[in-house]
């Protein structure tokens, strides 16, 4: 069994284990040695269980292994073993499909954006026409003498009005294909900015911004400001909503080897690693309630479409620790 390419584990009528090969100790999580249940192994201990006690072979069951971060699915297939009609055990042949599987997965989510995309088309047209016409006639009645706090107030709605009708075309240009457009940026300010435009969520949630700034006022960074800044406020959200009030959001700017690493951290539980996986899917939601904090949907879809065509940006990464850190790394 050890020159096959597939993972063999086998279990007498006992359902203890009496033999397996390298491959099927590489896939499965859980320490696994002759003489110990096969009922008691993760994810397989069932099946064992109601294949030796019904002898019912099961064939291309997907199971899911999960370990130190990493994510492998298999096709599992239990067959029951006999003699002179009674059954002596059972063996598990595993197939790895995490390859199939994560292109199928990158399928469904070009789907879904597909389908969020032409949405968000339509949409943009009947919220648009109607924004418009108000704005206008706002503008109108701004033009005419009107007393102060009248003048006051309407200028609060064309303003609310115009950060709406922004908010709508940003939609629009997330969900639609559109290339980088490479300009110098200068980091300290184009950081400053963004934190600006934050601000006012993270008063509404009593957050506090820590500036750490490990880069001077003359670095440049060659990259689409508008595309960068959709990712940092995406992470900014999350980073807000995933503390608790009077806690803070550290951004962090560092540059080594020429290349700029921009460290979001908050006080928020992380992702778990089940859900690593899952996050890229642009209807994935995770809402826990801890101790420390609620954990709100991370919008990795979004990020990961900007990414993928920005090459000034190579990759991001979230590890799970004490504290959640964002690195969004660019030359």
């Amino acid at each position: 069994v050890d020159n096959l390419d597939t993972g063999i584990l086998l279990a007498d009528r006992s359902g203890i284990v009496v033999d397996f090969n390298h491959v099927a100790l590489n896939i499965i999580p859980d320490y696994i040695s002759v003489g110990q249940s096969s009922y008691q192994i993760t994810e397989l201990g069932p099946l064992f269980l109601q294949t030796i006690a019904n002898g019912q072979r099961q064939r291309g069951i997907e199971v899911h292994f999960h370990a130190g971060g990493t994510h492998t699915v298999c096709l599992a297939d239990i067959i029951p073993i006999f003699e002179n009609g009674i059954i002596q055990g059972a063996y598990a042949q595993l197939r790895d499909i995490t390859e199939r599987y994560l292109l199928e997965q990158q399928i469904i989510v070009s789907e879904k954006l597909s389908a969020i995309g032409k949405l968000a088309a339509g949409l943009a047209h009947e919220i648009r026409n109607p924004l418009t016409s108000i704005m206008g006639f706002v503008q109108i009645i701004r033009e005419r003498p009107l007393d102060p706090d009248t003048t006051r107030y309407l200028g609060f709605v064309h303003e609310e009005l115009v950060r709406v009708k922004n908010l709508v075309s940003d939609f629009v240009t997330m969900s639609k294909p559109s290339f980088p457009i490479v300009k110098p940026i200068e980091i300290n300010p184009f950081l400053d900015s963004v934190l600006d435009f934050m601000e006012g969520q993270a008063a509404l949630h009593d957050i506090r911004f820590i500036r750490d700034y490990h880069t001077g006022d003359q670095d440049i960074l060659y990259a689409d400001a508008s595309q960068i800044k959709q990712v940092l406020i995406n992470i900014l959200q999350n980073a807000v909503e995933a503390s608790q009030p009077k806690e803070a959001v550290t951004l962090k700017s560092t540059i080594q080897n020429k290349h700029l690493t921009i460290t979001i951290s908050d006080n928020g539980t992380g992702i778990s690693p089940e859900n690593l996986t899952k996050i890229q899917n642009p209807f994935f939601y995770d809402l826990k309630r801890t101790e420390r904090a609620w954990v709100y949907p991370y919008p990795t879809a979004l990020l990961t479409t900007i990414t993928e065509r920005s090459p000034s940006i190579p990759d991001w990464v979230q590890e799970r620790n004490s504290i959640s850190d964002y690195l969004c790394q660019a030359f």
